[in-house]
């Protein structure tokens, strides 16, 4: 496989995904690299409960000590599934509508990561329908505690769909050459380009982002400026055109015409 591949090549996406992603301009196998955030959860961090504010997004650490079902009073085959979790500091209750098939997915005594926006009533914590993740599922605890992309999405796409091709294909970049001169890279102090790609969409941290939004912001305005020099280069390079006597006279042009003007053309 190969950054000019159709996306249906990668495993997971048939012609329905691959729908969603042509309308997000995705078509290769390479635009998911090029597919830009437009946004940045910094989940560097864990929050604990206790600490948690209103409507701040943020990244929590707990344990799962009740899990409770319910159905909505006059509303046929809607249910909430309540949560309580725990850390350190406090407990939280965390919230999902009609999600039943997080009851096996969702175990009593086990560790997540919950990333969300807290509501506080009463001096109760609430997170509603928030990310999650298991703790410790075989990978290194960075995976959840970074810095994610957040992307434009469309009809039957979700971030972590995105997330995860653009994570997948990443290992293209080892291939991909760096046009930009270097000693424009050296002068104007620019990352490379497989640097600033990987930190556009998985920032090592804040400085790393930066850097890497410097490069590709100074990348575009270059090849514009390249595109208008060669504009400008094209119109010189062509004809001044047809060029038309001067000796002309009108009395003359008029004359020649197989009718006579009114005085109004005149």
């Amino acid at each position: 496989m190969n950054i000019y591949d159709d996306i249906k090549k990668l495993k997971g996406i048939g012609p329905k995904k691959s729908e969603g992603y042509n309308r997000l301009g995705i078509y290769q196998v390479g635009d998911f690299l090029e597919y830009y955030p437009c946004n940045w959860e910094d989940r560097s961090h864990i929050t604990d409960i206790s600490s948690a504010r209103e409507k701040e997004a943020a990244l929590f650490k707990g344990e799962v000590i009740f899990i409770g079902k319910r159905r909505i009073f006059g509303k046929k085959n809607k249910s909430v599934l309540t949560i309580s979790v725990k850390d350190d500091t406090a407990s939280m209750e965390v919230v999902f509508f009609n999600a039943n098939y997080l009851e096996k997915n969702i175990k009593k005594g086990d560790r997540y990561y919950f990333f969300g926006k807290p509501y506080i009533k009463n001096g109760r914590i609430k997170l509603v329908h928030p990310e999650f993740s298991k703790c410790n599922q075989g990978r290194d605890e960075n995976y959840d505690m970074r810095i994610l992309p957040v992307y434009n999405l469309t009809k039957g796409i979700t971030q972590n769909d995105l997330r995860k091709y653009v994570d997948a294909v990443s290992e293209f970049l080892e291939i991909m050459p760096d046009f930009m001169p270097e000693e424009i890279c050296k002068r104007q102090k620019l990352c490379d380009y497989k640097y600033a790609i990987r930190n556009i969409h998985f920032p090592k941290d804040k400085n790393a982002l930066k850097a890497a939004k410097y490069r590709l912001v100074f990348q575009e305005i270059f090849l514009l400026s390249l595109g208008i020099s060669r504009l400008k280069e094209l119109n010189k390079a062509q004809s001044n055109g047809i060029s038309f006597s001067r000796k002309i006279k009108i009395s003359q042009a008029f004359n020649e015409l197989p009718f006579e003007l009114t005085k109004a053309q005149k």
